[in-house]
């Protein structure tokens, strides 16, 4: 825990907003063993009382280490977990060998929407599109009925007040506007918004 901290601080820190740098590279898997220690279901079991993922096509955006593949995985049809960083799509692909609907992209947010994938449930935690350049972000968006995405979750990030440009180069979106833009705007819309206005969850069902 300490090592990890220290690894992550060090890297992270002395990536001069190069995101892509660090995000993609070996040394940010100390970030993701580190923070895997620091699980919270509630949001999640909040969510799934509500919203079914029962027998439909799931895709994570950043799948990480997969932190909460273990309560969103049971009763999918499928499950698609898209990751840009080779080294932990490696550890990925190992950990879950043995789960038949599961399957493991190494591939960016752009690289992965320009083959046309059909999905049913979008799912994108802690922070996973504040590192997206913003054109990608508005295509990504506005392809999601193409894509066929009936419900979208999203936890630990985005903005309930506009676009926050920062000044690290991280951005925190505007999710739910530009769902009801693409589209969405007869979906029900499940939010918790913390007091700095970012989401702790917010559901398009």
């Amino acid at each position: 825990n300490f090592y990890g901290r220290n690894v992550f601080g060090y890297s992270y820190l002395s990536r001069d907003k190069d995101n892509d740098k660090y995000w993609l590279s070996r040394d940010s898997l100390y970030w993701h063993f580190w923070r895997q220690s620091d699980l919270n279901d509630k949001s999640l079991k909040e969510i799934l009382s509500i919203v079914s993922l029962q027998s439909t096509n799931v895709v994570e955006i950043g799948f990480g280490l997969g932190r909460n593949y273990r309560l969103l995985h049971n009763g999918v049809n499928g499950y698609t977990a898209v990751e840009p960083n080779k080294y932990l799509c490696d550890y990925v692909a190992k950990k879950f060998s043995g789960n038949k609907n599961f399957k493991i992209i190494n591939q960016s947010t752009e690289e992965f929407i320009s083959h046309n994938p059909k999905f049913d449930v979008l799912i994108a935690t802690n922070g996973v599109f504040m590192y997206i350049d913003k054109k990608i972000v508005d295509e990504f968006f506005s392809s999601l009925q193409i894509m066929g995405a009936r419900t979208a979750i999203f936890l630990n990030e985005g903005s309930a007040n506009g676009d926050v440009f920062r000044d690290d180069g991280t951005v925190m979106y505007d999710f739910k506007s530009r769902l009801i833009k693409a589209g969405y705007g007869n979906k029900k819309f499940l939010q918790k918004v913390r007091d700095t206005g970012i989401y702790d969850y917010l559901v398009m069902y």
